[in-house]
């Protein structure tokens, strides 16, 4: 009978977890910038409207929250920075 677990390769990461942390905490702030300067340059008047502010407000939301739950190390700010990151994309293009 064998007591102890077999023995496994020793996996090699390329980056560290600290560095992703700061590389994806940089994107975050990288998103809240160009959203702000592609809302201050946009130029029709219904970015204005109630419904936009509200929407605008919620997005800065998530990437607030994001940025603590990551600077806290759990797994909801990588998944909501994840899926703000997508929706962004698809609402962009």
């Amino acid at each position: 009978m064998i007591s102890s677990p077999p023995s496994s390769k020793i996996k090699e990461e390329k980056t560290g977890f600290k560095i992703n942390q700061i590389l994806i905490q940089l994107s975050l702030l990288a998103l809240a910038v160009i959203g702000t300067l592609y809302y201050r340059l946009d130029d029709r008047p219904d970015v204005y409207q109630p419904l936009w502010l509200i929407g605008s407000f919620f997005w800065y939301a998530v990437i607030f929250a994001s940025l603590i739950f990551i600077r806290n190390k759990t797994r909801l700010g990588y998944f909501m920075a994840g899926i703000l990151s997508w929706v962004t994309l698809v609402f962009w293009l």
